[in-house]
């Protein structure tokens, strides 16, 4: 996981030469030092856990040898081919209700009507009854028409289609290969878990750097000011598409790791941590000439420590130089 690094500042932040050590400085007789500003983003990292849905069993109720293997890369869409079985095409069909039964002329109910519905948004016709009609024959028998069945029939038969729970499914296995046998009821491939939600926490307990935020997982970002506010549908798409989300399910694994940064960078001082004195939590004071002033102490590393403050300071007083004890 994300562990965040003294107030969420990494190594790399710091590409300035560093000043030298105040202890060093102070042996040499100096009492002050010049500061460097910095550009700093506060990237927090963050524990992010995977909530997925099962991978939903595709089942085949047709029954013979697999003369064609499935259309595209990994990858099944309504209304197109899915296999082939004794050389005639399985069409994949999502409906809001799963196919259950043979459809023929006269049949009603929520599944007729989820049927109607997909051939509707399919483009075979303006179909929004829950019956089974003369117009739901017609539309089916042009769809099996264009896919390549030669007596389409005039009914809806199981054996030809194979339910899907989307419109466009990604296929976590397949077992139905070209000269395969497959018999009614087999299962012959999974859809990949859908990603349902990310819930995400602080690697460590921090206090964030004032400022608009966003999320970054997977090389996906997201503004995001709330850790605990929902995310949204395009973001979780965006994710599912990601390798990095695939090899994750292929690693049986639910965890990641992200970060939360400023949308707007802001400008900190590079102070030695021996400028700086009556530190409380964030809170702490430098000496600028004879002028004590309140900084908040936002991230360190590499031997200094990044601090805010809304005065301009060009050095800061160190060791002897110190001659305030509270700002």
């Amino acid at each position: 996981m994300l562990g965040l690094v003294v107030g969420g500042v990494t190594a790399g932040m710091f590409l300035a030469p560093l000043p030298p050590p105040s202890e060093l400085v102070s042996a040499s007789g100096a009492a002050s030092v010049p500061v460097v500003q910095q550009q700093f983003s506060d990237p927090i990292k963050v524990e992010a856990l995977f909530v997925v849905s099962d991978a939903t069993p595709l089942i085949t109720r047709a029954s013979g040898t697999v003369t064609t293997p499935i259309a595209g890369s990994g990858v099944l869409v309504s209304g197109k081919v899915a296999l082939g079985v004794n050389g005639q095409p399985v069409i994949a069909v999502n409906t809001t209700v799963p196919l259950y039964r043979d459809l023929e002329i006269g049949d009603r109910g929520r599944d007729v009507e989820a049927f109607n519905s997909e051939l509707t948004r399919l483009g075979y016709g303006e179909l929004s009854s829950d019956r089974f009609t003369w117009s739901t024959v017609l539309a089916w028998r042009a769809l099996l028409s264009e896919a390549g069945v030669e007596d389409p029939g005039w009914e809806q038969s199981l054996v030809d289609v194979i339910w899907l729970p989307e419109r466009t499914v990604t296929l976590q296995s397949w077992s139905a290969l070209p000269g395969t046998l497959v018999m009614p009821g087999d299962t012959i491939g999974y859809v990949r878990p859908k990603l349902l939600n990310v819930e995400l926490s602080l690697a460590n307990p921090v206090t964030p750097a004032d400022g608009s935020r966003e999320l970054r997982l997977f090389d996906q970002s997201l503004p995001l000011d709330d850790l605990e506010a929902p995310l949204s549908k395009e973001f979780l798409s965006a994710l599912e598409q990601t390798p990095e989300f695939a090899r994750m399910l292929l690693n049986e694994r639910d965890t990641s790791t992200g970060t939360w940064s400023l949308l707007e960078p802001i400008t900190a001082l590079r102070v030695p941590p021996g400028a700086l004195f009556a530190v409380v939590g964030s809170s702490a004071c430098l000496q600028s000439g004879d002028l004590a002033l309140p900084v908040t102490i936002v991230g360190a590393g590499l031997g200094a420590t990044l601090v805010t403050t809304d005065q301009p300071v060009d050095l800061v007083a160190i060791g002897a130089g110190i001659t305030a004890t509270k700002c």
